[in-house]
């Protein structure tokens, strides 16, 4: 079997591979995330058994992104995205079917805890956060084949950067490389904005896929290029040195400006940001001199005074629109930040528009 490739063969794949057929249109994409919408040419088989159970997976904590392993059926799950394309040959990726999932969909998934996704040359995969799916102990094939070789690009995306890898499978096993670590955090949120358009699947859904992988696929061959000696890590205690305290905090902000309008914990804030939730609230307050409940507050409240001005929307709207269920409790928490209430300061902007 032969060595997977350094950064330099990591570059040349994206340069010579990846994205001229991404700019020809020779290209397909699919989601790790069942009932799947796939593509003609790529077909799915269930493994009947019994679907995952999230309380029985092994905690994995050889990498802190990785939330479980299913040592039985060699699948894990992580918290950040990953990505992968397949450059030569054919792929088989094993998706976990979980408990839930199982009892969501019925009929046919209902007894199955795996599902096996052939992927051609020239496909995109892409696993959501919790997803499960194969990991790096398969062959990534499970068909009786004979002369079969693959190679592959793998991306996994974080907040603050990108980690990113080839490997190669055939006859004997299969081989992950050296990976390419590197801050580049635009990355993360144009993955977020890819899985929205895989699953909304709207009418001018290829075209914006298209857009949003070639602007991933620049990006990182812009990193790759610049790349010596990578300054920042997926994993460890590095965040925590003064230097990336300001990429720690701004991934938070990122992560409230892209979220402020579902309800969103100090927990999940810091999963985002890979710190802890006490360290993230001592950068935070350090960088910003305020509380990260604060800053929440501030920037929903920034946004309902737009939705005020701008439209005809009822208060109830604007409070469940910035993220508020009770519009008592927003017009509360919005006299205290601008003393006067929601309908007053509408009333003040359309008697300063007409004078």
């Amino acid at each position: 079997m032969s060595r997977p490739s350094s950064r330099q063969h990591v570059l040349r794949a994206i340069q010579t591979q990846v994205l001229p057929r991404l700019q020809q249109g020779e290209w397909d994409i699919v989601l790790a995330e069942p009932p799947f919408q796939l593509p003609s040419q790529v077909t799915t088989t269930l493994h009947q058994g019994k679907p995952l159970l999230q309380m029985n997976a092994r905690h994995h904590n050889a990498i802190s992104s990785m939330l479980h392993l299913w040592p039985d059926v060699q699948v894990h799950s992580s918290s950040v995205p990953m990505m992968g394309f397949v450059l030569e040959g054919a792929m088989d990726w094993r998706i976990g079917i979980t408990a839930a999932a199982a009892r969501q969909l019925g009929g046919q998934w209902k007894h199955s805890d795996y599902a096996v996704l052939a992927l051609p040359k020239s496909t995109f995969f892409l696993a959501p956060p919790g997803v499960p799916y194969g990991t790096g102990l398969l062959k990534h094939w499970e068909r009786s084949v004979s002369g079969v070789s693959r190679d592959t690009l793998w991306m996994r995306f974080y907040p603050l950067g990108m980690q990113c890898h080839l490997g190669h499978g055939d006859a004997s096993g299969y081989k992950a490389g050296p990976p390419s670590i590197f801050p580049e955090a635009r990355c993360y949120f144009a993955i977020q904005s890819l899985l929205e358009e895989l699953r909304l699947n709207g009418e001018y859904a290829r075209e914006s896929m298209q857009g949003l992988l070639l602007f991933i696929m620049a990006r990182i061959t812009h990193a790759l290029q610049k790349l010596h000696a990578p300054e920042w890590r997926p994993v460890g205690p590095e965040i925590t040195v003064k230097s990336s305290a300001a990429h720690a905090v701004d991934a938070a902000c990122a992560y409230i400006e892209a979220h402020f309008f579902q309800k969103i914990t100090l927990a999940e804030i810091a999963e985002h940001a890979l710190v802890s939730p006490t360290h993230l609230s001592y950068l935070f307050h350090r960088e910003k001199q305020m509380t990260l409940t604060d800053y929440i507050t501030r920037y929903r409240m920034e946004y309902a005074t737009s939705l005020l001005q701008h439209t005809r929307m009822s208060l109830g709207q604007i409070a469940r629109t910035v993220g508020y269920g009770n519009q008592s409790y927003f017009c509360q928490i919005f006299a205290r930040h601008f003393q006067c209430s929601p309908g007053e300061y509408r009333k003040n902007i359309i008697k300063q528009q007409n004078k």
